[in-house]
Protein backbone atom coordinates (compact mmCIF):
# COMPACT_ATOMS: atom_id res chain seq x y z
CA UNK A 1 0.00 0.00 0.00
CA UNK A 2 1.43 3.32 -1.06
CA UNK A 3 0.27 6.20 1.15
CA UNK A 4 1.08 8.88 -1.43
CA UNK A 5 -1.10 7.21 -4.08
CA UNK A 6 -3.97 6.86 -1.60
CA UNK A 7 -3.71 10.53 -0.66
CA UNK A 8 -3.70 11.55 -4.33
CA UNK A 9 -6.81 9.42 -4.95
CA UNK A 10 -8.61 11.07 -2.03
CA UNK A 11 -7.58 14.54 -3.18
CA UNK A 12 -8.66 13.95 -6.80
CA UNK A 13 -11.92 12.30 -5.77
CA UNK A 14 -12.84 15.10 -3.38
CA UNK A 15 -12.13 18.16 -5.51
CA UNK A 16 -13.13 21.29 -3.64
CA UNK A 17 -13.99 24.43 -5.54
CA UNK A 18 -11.49 27.16 -4.95
CA UNK A 19 -13.40 30.12 -3.45
CA UNK A 20 -10.94 32.55 -5.05
CA UNK A 21 -11.76 31.23 -8.52
CA UNK A 22 -15.48 31.60 -7.88
CA UNK A 23 -14.98 35.12 -6.49
CA UNK A 24 -12.89 36.15 -9.51
CA UNK A 25 -15.47 34.83 -11.98
CA UNK A 26 -18.19 36.80 -10.19
CA UNK A 27 -16.06 39.94 -10.44
CA UNK A 28 -15.51 39.27 -14.15
CA UNK A 29 -19.26 38.96 -14.65
CA UNK A 30 -19.80 42.29 -12.85
CA UNK A 31 -17.21 43.93 -15.09
CA UNK A 32 -18.85 42.75 -18.30
CA UNK A 33 -22.47 43.59 -17.50
CA UNK A 34 -24.14 46.96 -17.46
CA UNK A 35 -25.97 47.75 -14.24
CA UNK A 36 -28.13 50.65 -13.12
CA UNK A 37 -28.33 52.45 -9.82
CA UNK A 38 -30.52 55.25 -8.47
CA UNK A 39 -28.22 58.09 -7.37
CA UNK A 40 -28.96 61.24 -5.40
CA UNK A 41 -28.32 64.52 -7.24
CA UNK A 42 -25.80 66.64 -5.34
CA UNK A 43 -25.62 69.66 -7.67
CA UNK A 44 -25.69 70.80 -11.27
CA UNK A 45 -23.13 73.11 -12.87
CA UNK A 46 -25.09 74.83 -15.65
CA UNK A 47 -22.04 76.74 -16.91
CA UNK A 48 -20.11 73.54 -17.68
CA UNK A 49 -23.12 71.18 -18.03
CA UNK A 50 -21.87 68.82 -15.32
CA UNK A 51 -24.15 66.88 -13.01
CA UNK A 52 -22.72 65.85 -9.61
CA UNK A 53 -24.29 62.73 -8.09
CA UNK A 54 -23.69 60.46 -5.08
CA UNK A 55 -22.73 56.97 -6.26
CA UNK A 56 -22.11 54.41 -3.47
CA UNK A 57 -20.68 57.00 -1.06
CA UNK A 58 -18.58 58.56 -3.86
CA UNK A 59 -19.26 61.81 -5.64
CA UNK A 60 -19.04 61.41 -9.40
CA UNK A 61 -19.43 63.95 -12.18
CA UNK A 62 -21.42 63.30 -15.33
CA UNK A 63 -20.40 65.62 -18.17
CA UNK A 64 -22.44 66.92 -21.12
CA UNK A 65 -25.79 67.02 -19.31
CA UNK A 66 -27.84 69.62 -21.22
CA UNK A 67 -30.14 70.50 -18.32
CA UNK A 68 -30.62 69.54 -14.70
CA UNK A 69 -32.94 66.54 -14.41
CA UNK A 70 -36.15 67.03 -12.43
CA UNK A 71 -36.39 65.35 -9.06
CA UNK A 72 -33.83 64.43 -6.45
CA UNK A 73 -32.46 61.24 -8.06
CA UNK A 74 -31.26 60.03 -11.46
CA UNK A 75 -30.57 56.59 -12.88
CA UNK A 76 -26.90 55.96 -13.61
CA UNK A 77 -25.87 53.13 -15.89
CA UNK A 78 -22.46 51.71 -14.99
CA UNK A 79 -20.06 48.93 -15.87
CA UNK A 80 -17.26 47.57 -13.68
CA UNK A 81 -16.46 48.36 -10.07
CA UNK A 82 -15.94 51.89 -8.77
CA UNK A 83 -12.31 52.59 -8.00
CA UNK A 84 -10.97 50.38 -10.79
CA UNK A 85 -9.63 51.37 -14.20
CA UNK A 86 -12.44 49.68 -16.10
CA UNK A 87 -15.25 51.53 -14.28
CA UNK A 88 -17.44 53.48 -16.70
CA UNK A 89 -20.75 55.24 -16.18
CA UNK A 90 -23.33 57.36 -17.94
CA UNK A 91 -26.66 58.99 -17.28
CA UNK A 92 -29.50 56.76 -18.31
Amino acid sequence: MNINNDIEKVITNNIVSDPLVIENSEKTNRKNTKNTKQCKILSYDSKNNILHVLFEKYGIQIANVAECPHGSEVTVSYKGEIGTNDFSYSLR
